[in-house]
């Protein structure tokens, strides 16, 4: 009731310049996104799964009903907490019965009061706390055996007095912690701190779940956008422009609730037809005029690095004036050089020939006694050997006819000098090839007189 010195607010209807307002709103987006309604207005059947709404929605379904812990559902002011409650008692309704719990309460006999009504008990003004608790847990425990389990709700729960969680910490955990019914808080995230230390039990584990909401991000906030438009019959075309997005990530935070008052005002300003077509195709063409660069310059460097080699290798090769220079100045040292090495070499092949002369006495020295020792032995040899027939007196005998002729030629080899061998191989070569030769030479037979 309102004090007697407070007058009550008259309520006044919808003024004429807001509903043209209105109407002026709804034929923009009609014309320009080709929607027929406002795709900004509470719309319930509409839910964003995005942003981990759909994760937190199964958590909350899955606890609710198999759960032996509170649930603590926080996020900031406009993060769509609502709309996942809301999401949860539509999927759930039928075997969810949702009990939306007062926010001013005079006392825990107050709170199991409410409780007993909302569960349609018959209870009456003499029963006590424990009484009205044991009844509740009995008529909890009844519909969960036909498939329905009770959900406390409690939004805007920092809203609650402290003394009014105290309350709920000592009369409904023990429901909670035995699995009768399910308790859901809905605060905003500056309060959930404060909430939990008057919730907490000195010596005992947390005995609820925190689930929090983030906000949006600028990817999520142009789906969120376009699911809103497509619930509306938006097609697609125009496509939603970049910078609009952005825009309304800012002025928005990325929260569900200030998108729905900012993206109106920014989705319908006026804008030209030209200018309109230049934020729309103006960003996806720098952009890929961007990647185009940079593929161009990736493609172009190797190139010019192999140019560059080439180039180099060029200037290596090149002729250089200096170096001709130097070329040609070295030229007449080198011819007057010349006759200074070729004395070198008349000088080096004299004493060669000295040498090889020297080498080739020697041996023709060693081997003479050698060739006396094989000459005394053939004569030997010959002397017990057959008397040779003598020829008749008819025909004279020519000297030296009787000879072999082999023999005769390498007694003439063996009579020459020897010629200079360089060396001690060639010595030895020499000296072998006397003594062959002194093996094979036959002696010569001793002349007979003519006959006077």
């Amino acid at each position: 009731m309102l004090p007697a010195n407070t007058m009550a607010e008259p309520v006044h209807p919808a003024s004429p310049d807001s509903s043209f307002r209105a109407v002026e709103r709804q034929e923009q987006w009609r014309q320009q996104y080709g929607v027929e309604r406002d795709p900004f207005i509470s719309n319930d059947t509409v839910f964003y799964p995005g942003a981990q709404r759909a994760q937190t929605l199964e958590k909350l379904a899955h606890f609710a009903h198999f759960g032996s812990l509170a649930l603590l559902l926080t996020g900031p002011l406009g993060a769509g907490k609502s709309a996942v409650v809301e999401r949860l008692l539509q999927e759930e309704a039928g075997r969810l019965r949702a009990l939306r719990l007062p926010l001013e309460m005079d006392g825990p006999d107050h709170l199991l009061q409410w409780l007993a009504r909302a569960l349609e008990l018959q209870i009456s003004s003499q029963s006590s706390t424990q009484q009205l608790q044991h009844d509740i847990v009995a008529h909890c425990r009844h519909l969960a055996r036909q498939g329905e389990r009770v959900l406390v709700l409690v939004e805007s729960a920092e809203n609650l007095a402290s003394v009014a969680l105290q309350w709920l910490a000592d009369w409904v955990r023990p429901m909670v912690a035995a699995g009768d019914l399910a308790l859901l808080l809905v605060a905003d995230a500056m309060a959930a701190q404060p909430m939990e230390a008057v919730l907490a039990r000195p010596g005992e584990s947390a005995w609820w779940l925190r689930l929090e909401l983030p906000v949006l991000t600028r990817e999520e906030v142009e789906d969120y956008l376009a699911m809103r438009l497509r619930a509306s019959g938006w097609s697609g075309h125009p496509p939603l422009v970049a910078t609009d997005v952005a825009k309304i990530r800012v002025q928005s935070g990325g929260l569900p609730g200030r998108i729905h008052q900012v993206a109106p005002e920014i989705l319908l300003a006026p804008r030209s037809q030209a200018g309109a077509g230049a934020s729309l195709v103006a960003p996806p063409e720098r952009k890929s005029a961007k990647k185009s660069s940079v593929r161009w310059y990736w493609a172009v460097i190797p190139v010019l690095l192999l140019v560059g080699c080439f180039a180099l290798v060029a200037m290596l090769y090149q002729e250089d004036p200096d170096l001709e220079d130097s070329v040609s100045s070295s030229e007449p040292n080198s011819s007057q050089q010349s006759p200074v090495e070729e004395m070198e070499t008349l000088e080096r092949l004299r004493l060669a020939e000295e040498r090889l002369a020297r080498d080739s006495e020697r041996v023709r020295e060693e081997s003479e006694p050698i060739d006396a020792e094989v000459l005394t032995g053939s004569n030997e040899i010959d002397v017990a050997a057959p008397p040779v027939s003598e020829p008749s007196s008819s025909s004279e005998r020519a000297p030296g006819a009787g000879e072999d002729p082999v023999s005769g030629e390498e007694a003439a080899r063996a009579s020459e000098p020897a010629e200079p061998a360089s060396g001690v191989a060639n010595s030895e070569g020499l000296i072998g090839q006397e003594m062959a030769a002194s093996d094979n030479v036959a002696p010569e037979p001793e002349p007979e007189p003519e006959p006077e």
